[in-house]
Formats: structure tokens, C-alpha cells, sequence
């Protein structure tokens, strides 16, 4: 099922998103009528309900011109807990009108109660023509008390339009109560604070094992290491060894270093963002700390040098509500000594892989290949292609058979 939520307070429907992809729901979020808008034209195939809080309006008329625009959507209005207001706008006229499957008057929109209510719904089956067993009911009012342990989520405020999200405290966002997602992470980030350590090369490995959609955000980055030109910017391109790729901007647009003054700021689209299940290749450095938040899992690669290690330590002492996992990398000795350092951390990050040095993986790079696709090709990689093979596994259970690529150079088409 695919749900679209659109909630007028950034932190939360980022919140609730992450919790709604846990839950094997594919998700799109907007914090805006206008973001709202730019998501659904950007989807092939539509989604299959919107949950629309009736903060993000002010008027009845800004809805109604919002679903006319947007064309036939299953649409679900949120309202908050009753009260003569309430119950006036939620039984007026006005809003009988619109073309609205259902409003829930809710008390308790948790992630767990609106998943619980979305399995109420008689949906259309799209695999099946769009065709559902029951008609769909008329447009109704319901009220569902709160759950005294899941309080509805605090509002604050969003960050403006037009400039890089504010750093904000950083929360964990998992799955929802009641089991762990068979398919593994949804959004997975690869960082590393210190520049050179190989994120770029492992998250495109692990795309390219896992079938996940890869995001470079670490531009120009990606489309070096696998000789891609973008198009356009946050445009979807395939092949036939990704499922999707998203290319940033370049962060450097004036030539300037990473350090230099031509640094871009960092901004994602919506769109993009709620991308899921999906593997973001984030820059190095403090550039990419103000989304870390919003990521299902962080995967910290990490080398062996002393200097590396310390960087690692001060970088992830502030994170200790994220789900750190760390990778070493290039790592072929014993990494005992380097790794005791990380007993500094005030939480104990999980250690999933540990990779070797390689001379192979500087021919995959200037193959334009994927270490699993040069594997494949001849390139001596020693263990590495098994040990990335373990990595992805342990991140993704449903990564499982040995990958037969026939090698070939990457061809992306543009997707319209």
C-alpha cells in the first residue's frame, strides 16, 4: 500500500513516515498543500490513500481546490479530538461535499492507530484493476479515543522554506510496535565524518545487492564512481543493475574544495526524502548532520586510523538516539587496538562487517563499476565481494542468493 501524509509540522510527518515504512507501507510525506502537490505529480502510479490533517488548510476551499487539482485520490481528513467545533466542521455540509472517502475524528494519531485504521479501509486493488471485493461505504465520522500510552505527537515548528533545515534533536525512528520488518531498513544513510573512507563505494554496493533505490546526495560522488551524467537533479533514472538512482546537486557548484566557500547547502525534496526502502549516500563531513535524524539507520564506515577512530568517536557521541551501526573498512588487520576506542562512545553502536584493502577496488573505480559487478567481471577482489555479500544480509534479510551480474557498464535512461 502506498500512503501519502500530508501534515502541516515537518518533524512529525517525518516521524510518522519512518514509523509507516517500518511497517512495509510505502510512504509519501508533505508538510504543505504546494509539496503535496509536487509529490503526487511526481509518482507514476499514484498512491493509494492520503491521510490529510485539517491543520495544513485553512479553509474548506483551499481542500476542495487541492483534491480537485490532484485528480481522484482515496482521501481520508484528519481531525483532531471532538469538541463543538469539531463536530460542527466534521457533520457540515461544507465537507460532506468533498470528495473524501472517510474522516476520522482521532485523539491518538500514532503511527500504530492510523496503521490500524488503514487496515479497516476497503482499499481498490490496483494489481487487480482497481477492482474491491465490498463497495466502498459512504463518507463517515468516526471517533477513536486516545491510547493512554501512545500521546498525540507535539507540534513545533518547520523550518522555513528556502533555506537548510535547522538542526533539530535527533530521534529514533523504528518500526512500530508488534514485530521487526522482514525486509530490513528502510532508509538506510552511509557516512563517515572523516572524507575518503569509501561510502560512496560501499552504498553503491549495497544497492546493488540489496535492489534498493540508491540517493546521492554526496554529489558529484556518485555519478563519478559509477559514471553516470545527471540529467536533472533528483531525477529517477534506471537501469537494468539499480532500481532507481537519484542524483543530487553538485555541492560544489563554484569548483571550490569540500572545505572551500563554494560548499552548496544541503536540501533534499520531499519526494525524495520519503523514498523508501532506499540507501542515501550522505557527504562527509558536518554537512549531512541535520539528516541524520530523519534516517531509519545510520551506517558509519569507519577505517582503521588513529585519526579516523577519534574523528568517529566525536562525531557519534551526540547520536546515542539513532540506530548507529558501524563498518570497518579496509580494515584487512586486526582492528582490536583501533576499535577499543569506541568504548569511549556513551552507547554501544553494533559492529555488522568488517572489510578488507583491496587492490581490485581501485580498477572496479575506474571501471565505473560496482565492487560486486567487477567481481563478477574478474577483477581480483579477494573476499571482499562475500564480505559485502554478509554486510547487505545483515541490513537486509531478504538479501540472500549470490548475485549473478554479467558485469556490464551501466546505461541510465531518463524516467518520465
Amino acid at each position: 500500500m502506498r500512503v501519502l501524509l500530508l501534515h502541516p509540522d515537518f518533524d512529525v510527518v517525518m516521524g510518522l513516515r519512518a514509523a509507516f515504512s517500518g511497517a512495509l507501507l510505502r510512504v509519501e510525506a508533505a508538510s504543505s498543500l504546494g509539496e503535496a502537490r509536487e509529490t503526487l505529480a511526481s509518482l507514476s502510479s499514484g498512491v493509494d490513500v492520503a491521510l490529510i490533517w485539517v491543520e495544513v488548510f485553512e479553509r474548506i476551499g483551499e481542500l476542495r481546490d487541492f483534491l480537485a487539482s490532484v485528480g481522484p485520490v482515496t482521501a481520508v481528513l484528519i481531525v483532531p479530538p471532538p469538541s463543538r467545533d469539531v463536530e460542527d466542521l466534521a457533520h457540515s455540509a461544507a465537507v460532506r461535499a468533498l470528495p473524501l472517502r472517510d474522516v476520522w475524528v482521532m485523539a491518538d494519531t500514532s503511527a500504530d492507530a492510523l496503521i490500524a485504521r488503514l487496515d479497516e479501509l476497503k482499499l481498490p486493488d490496483k494489481e487487480s484493476g482497481g477492482q474491491t471485493a465490498n463497495p466502498p461505504p459512504q463518507q463517515s465520522v468516526s471517533y477513536v479515543p486516545p491510547a493512554a500510552s501512545s500521546p498525540m505527537p507535539a507540534t513545533k515548528g518547520r523550518p522555513g522554506q528556502g533555506s537548510s533545515p535547522a538542526p533539530r534533536k535527533a530521534q529514533t525512528l523504528r518500526a512500530p510496535s508488534g514485530g521487526v520488518n522482514p525486509k530490513g531498513i528502510g532508509r538506510l544513510g552511509v557516512w563517515s565524518a572523516a572524507g575518503g573512507c569509501g561510502a560512496t563505494t560501499i552504498a553503491c554496493a549495497l544497492a546493488r545487492l540489496s535492489e534498493r533505490t540508491l540517493v546521492g546526495v554526496s554529489e558529484p560522488g556518485l555519478s563519478f564512481a559509477l559514471g553516470i551524467t545527471p540529467i536533472a537533479p533528483w531525477t529517477a533514472l534506471r537501469s537494468s543493475l539499480f532500481r532507481e538512482v537519484y542524483l543530487g546537486p553538485s555541492l560544489y557548484p563554484t569548483g571550490a574544495g569540500p572545505t572551500g566557500a563554494g560548499e552548496a547547502e544541503l536540501e533534499i525534496p520531499p519526494h525524495v526524502a520519503a523514498l523508501s526502502p532506499s540507501i542515501f549516500d550522505l557527504p562527509s563531513g558536518p554537512l549531512s548532520l541535520p539528516l541524520l535524524g530523519s534516517l531509519d539507520c545510520l551506517l558509519y564506515v569507519l577505517t582503521p586510523e588513529r585519526a579516523n577512530v577519534a574523528l568517529a568517536v566525536h562525531a557519534l557521541s551526540s547520536l546515542r538516539q539513532l540506530d548507529v551501526r558501524i563498518v570497518w573498512n579496509r580494515a584487512s588487520a586486526d582492528v582490536t587496538e583501533a576499535g577499543s576506542a569506541l568504548s569511549l562512545l556513551p552507547y554501544t553502536p553494533q559492529i555488522v562487517g568488517k572489510l578488507d584493502e583491496e587492490r581490485g577496488a581501485l580498477e572496479a573505480r575506474s571501471r565505473k563499476q560496482t565492487l560486486p559487478d567487477a567481481a563478477s567481471d574478474g577483477v581480483l577482489l579477494g573476499n571482499l565481494p562475500l564480505q559485502l555479500r554478509a554486510l547487505a544480509a545483515s541490513l537486509y534479510p531478504d538479501v540472500s542468493a549470490p548475485d549473478r551480474s554479467d558485469g556490464r557498464r551501466i546505461k541510465l535512461e531518463f524516467v518520465k
